[in-house]
């Protein structure tokens, strides 16, 4: 699930990814953040599930939907990932 396109509205998002457990992954998601200029403001890696692979979540400061967007189809498109991403916009009251 996808929240709908924003054009260039900046907002907060938590990504929640599933991807096997092995060394560099980690480091893949990060880089396509660093190329994209996605800070992120929290990261938390789950245990490991029944599949070998774990989930890893992900809550970003404000950036573009359209960046975001662009991040998002660069992070699906790893070999590392295990099932569909989740990405839902942060809305701060």
């Amino acid at each position: 699930a996808r929240p709908p396109k924003t054009s260039t509205a900046s907002h907060a998002y938590f990504i929640r990814l599933h991807v096997v457990d092995k060394p560099g992954v980690l480091a893949d998601i990060t880089a396509i953040l660093r190329k994209n200029a996605i800070s992120v403001a929290s990261i938390h890696q789950a245990s490991m599930a029944e599949n070998g692979g774990v989930a890893v979540n992900l809550a970003t400061h404000d950036v573009a939907g359209t960046v975001m967007d662009k991040a998002m189809a660069a992070i699906k498109s790893l070999p590392s990932m295990t099932a569909s991403p989740l990405l839902m916009r942060i809305h701060h009251a």
